[in-house]
């Protein structure tokens, strides 16, 4: 996190804010939410904006410069970072709770093309779930619970009805069906549930207690299916700690991250329901403060009780096999992180990482495992759009290194990419900060001059075909139609004026949504155990 630069401050809370969540992303460049909820019982949606020359958009009749191809290789990840901005004035806030708002989920599609809005839902210690839409600035209704509710999750599947999950404190997890409002299956286990989630592809749901016992269970039915206990094997959190937060890898859907109340966070594999790496370095002792993970998967962000804002990457980078006992380093322990000052009045209590792919090659990438997933292309035509996007930044790169040795530059082995983090205290502000290498940015905020020439390494971009051995056979018989057809810039949109969707109906105890159509959510088999 080289030269972090505080972009933004804002008083966004009266009291401690809890929770924030971002909407999911679409498009490279398109206006995405973010949605914070505390202490004040209200819930706030924020609009986060790329900043055009210093204005958020462009005058009418304007054309966008194509700033995803400008410099390439050259700090354009922090160049684009440093334009994006939290509108300081909410585009919705919402009023209906009468206790603290501790979790938040944004629903997976929304409602009317890319740019229609989503459904948000709150939960709530006053007994209550409260869904909302982003065009509309009344509750459509209310879910009931006997208990402080404190977690919910809508279900991944992009297609058929809407469903959700809660947790509760008497110790029930319910799936809850939008359109009619009711249960729709429940199971109760041993202990309070902290924190629940489905895993990405829907298949399974995992259940964080108290006691720190994280428990699987099939979506179908909610049978029990393993569990595994986060705790020490000896000290004083040997029994076990409350389990704060569960975050899924955005890399794959094997890997959980689970955080705790002692202090710790661990990642589980799923295939196994192994432990394999266990970060320390934030304080959190008390608090539902959990870790997230940067889009790209590398990285670990948190906050601490201690008001500071806590980083680790993903894979260990200490760690040297056969020279553990004289280093002292562990392969599934991560003691390495860094960490600055968030707040010195107050706790950290919430982080996450800006959703947003910062580079053409992330929004290609992302975009065709989108597609991959929803079965849209095939295997092959997935492969084919990895490896022509490969193609074209190892041009790039060639490139690149051709100028460096006519003008006399010579090539440094530094990253390119920069990240962009939001954290928010215990008092209510919410700050946004960018990370990136050395630049000079003028009062417009429009051009950024770095001070060295950098390129795109070979070896990262061979990273992109790393996960796909099997597909590559495919490619040697792909022609050269199917590649151009699959070029990068067919996957690049331009930001588009919000349609906003109907008004969604009154609020009562059954809802009729907008009519979708015929669930076919295809469950993939669930590993042998």
């Amino acid at each position: 996190m080289e030269h972090l630069q505080q972009t933004q401050d804002i008083h966004a809370h009266k009291d401690a804010i809890w929770v924030i969540k971002f909407e999911p992303v679409i498009t490279v460049g398109s206006r995405f939410f973010l949605a914070t909820g505390g202490q004040d019982a209200i819930v706030r949606v924020w609009s986060c904006e790329r900043m055009i020359n210093g204005n958020n958009t462009p005058k009418h009749g304007q054309q966008k410069k194509n700033i995803w191809t400008e410099n390439f290789g050259k700090y354009e990840s922090f160049k684009e970072n440093s334009k994006w901005k939290i509108n300081e004035i909410p585009h919705c806030e919402y009023i209906g709770h009468t206790s603290d708002v501790v979790d938040l989920a944004w629903s997976p599609t929304a409602t009317i093309g890319e740019h229609g809005g989503r459904y948000l839902l709150s939960a709530s210690i006053d007994k209550s779930v409260r869904l909302w839409h982003t065009s509309h600035s009344e509750c459509l209704c209310t879910f009931a619970h006997p208990k402080s509710v404190t977690s919910v999750d809508f279900h991944p599947a992009k297609t058929g009805r809407l469903r959700f999950l809660t947790g509760c404190f008497d110790c029930k997890l319910r799936v809850w069906d939008v359109e009619s409002g009711k249960v729709q299956q429940w199971t109760q286990v041993q202990n309070i549930v902290t924190a629940a989630c489905f895993r990405p592809d829907g298949a399974l749901v995992v259940v964080g207690l108290i006691n720190g016992v994280c428990i699987f269970l099939h979506y179908d039915g909610l049978k029990f299916y393993t569990q595994v206990d986060c705790r020490n094997r000896r000290g004083k959190h040997r029994k076990g700690r409350k389990v704060t937060g569960l975050q899924w890898s955005t890399k794959n859907d094997r890997t959980l991250l689970v955080s705790t109340n002692d202090s710790r966070m661990r990642m589980l594999r799923t295939t196994d329901f192994a432990q394999v790496m266990k970060y320390k370095g934030a304080t959190n002792e008390t608090m539902q403060i959990h870790g997230t993970f940067s889009p790209d998967g590398n990285h670990i962000v948190s906050g601490s009780e201690n008001g500071s804002v806590v980083l680790w990457r993903t894979n260990h980078d200490w760690y040297q096999p056969g020279r553990a006992s004289s280093v002292g380093y562990s392969k599934n322990k991560n003691d390495s992180y860094e960490s600055f000052e968030m707040t010195n009045v107050s706790s950290c209590t919430a982080t996450a990482f800006m959703p947003f792919m910062t580079t053409v090659r992330d929004a290609v990438v992302s975009s065709a495992k989108r597609k991959l997933a929803s079965g849209i292309i095939s295997e092959s035509e997935f492969a084919e759009i990895i490896m022509s996007q490969a193609k074209h930044d190892m041009k790039m790169s060639e490139d690149d290194d051709a100028g460096a040795t006519l003008s006399g530059r010579s090539k440094t082995d530094g990253v390119t990419s920069s990240v962009s983090i939001v954290a928010a205290d215990a008092v209510g502000r919410l700050k946004m900060y960018v990370s990136g290498y050395p630049t000079q940015m003028e009062d417009s905020g429009a051009i950024v001059e770095a001070s060295d020439e950098m390129v795109v390494e070979v070896e990262e971009i061979n990273k992109l075909v790393v996960a796909i051995p099997p597909l590559m056979s495919a490619l040697s018989t792909s022609s050269q139609s199917s590649a151009a057809a699959a070029s990068p810039s067919s996957d690049v949109s331009i930001e588009q004026p919000d349609t906003p969707p109907p008004l969604p109906p009154p609020r009562r105890s059954s809802l009729k949504l907008p009519s979708r159509s015929a669930e076919n959510f295809v469950q993939p088999p669930l590993p042998p155990r």
